[in-house]
């Protein structure tokens, strides 16, 4: 038994990698090391559900599910019966200039094409299993499918032909119906945040990256084949990554 789910940000997420750089950023989000796009590790997705849904499943179900763990919070007595893939990026919302839009979710086909080749990979084919073949950019950084957006991250923009936009269609539940395409959208940084500490003794300010609110992400949950029923349900809002006490990371988790 296979799902995939859409996670939605609501508030800025920060998944850390504990890698920094020097030169900005104290606190770095992970980060897939071949495509450079945000992630959310596997374990960190488990660890969050596992916490989410303390109180909600009986606890033999909980420990069924995610293991149960040992004495000490690292170690496991038992490993759990379901297994958590990695959270992918499919989405990210970039700053347009535009009467009607303040951002616009933006995505390259390289993470639309590894949206397909996982969800086909797995048993669960979205478009046919069919990646989407290159576009024509020309010399913009953007192609939109919206109207009334003069600029994305201060660049110009160029329409998507309806010939190019009927290849996304089968996106459109789980972005909307408007987006924009970026050529390179690694060329644009993520969001970086001080942050103060109240805690006497600590530094007081640094500076830590964020995945920003309105980005998408899917993940996949595979469960026993002889599994009656799948145990998670998700009614509620789940909190992903670090910093839940200032609000961040708090996300819609829906099926795909």
């Amino acid at each position: 038994m296979k799902k995939f789910y859409k996670i939605e940000c609501l508030t800025n997420l920060h998944a850390g990698s504990g890698d920094i750089n020097y030169n900005i950023i104290d606190n770095e989000v992970e980060k897939d090391p071949v495509t450079g796009y945000p992630m959310i590790h596997s374990s960190g997705i488990k660890g969050a559900l596992r916490d989410h849904f303390k109180g909600i499943l009986s606890e033999s179900k909980l420990a069924e599910v995610f293991g149960k763990p040992g004495n000490d919070e690292n170690t496991l007595v038992s490993g759990g019966k379901y297994k958590f893939l990695d959270a992918c990026i499919i989405a990210r919302p970039l700053r347009a200039e535009s009467a009607e839009f303040a951002s616009l979710p933006v995505f390259s086909l390289a993470m639309v094409n590894q949206f397909i080749r996982l969800c086909t990979a797995f048993g669960k084919p979205v478009n046919g299993g069919n990646p989407i073949e290159a576009i024509e950019f020309g010399d913009n950084k953007f192609l939109v499918n919206c109207n009334g957006i003069k600029s994305i991250e201060g660049e110009r923009t160029a329409k998507l032909s309806a010939e190019d936009a009927e290849k996304f269609k089968f996106l459109e539940d789980i972005i909307g119906k408007n987006f924009a395409v970026a050529k390179n959208i690694n060329e644009f940084d993520l969001p970086v945040l001080a942050r103060n500490c109240l805690v006497e003794g600590h530094e007081n300010l640094w500076f830590e990256e964020v995945v920003p609110h309105g980005s998408i992400f899917f993940f996949a949950v595979f469960a026993p084949d002889d599994e009656q029923e799948f145990a998670l349900k998700f009614n509620d809002i789940v909190q992903f990554g670090a910093h839940s006490s200032i609000g961040r990371g708090y996300c819609k988790v829906t099926e795909i």
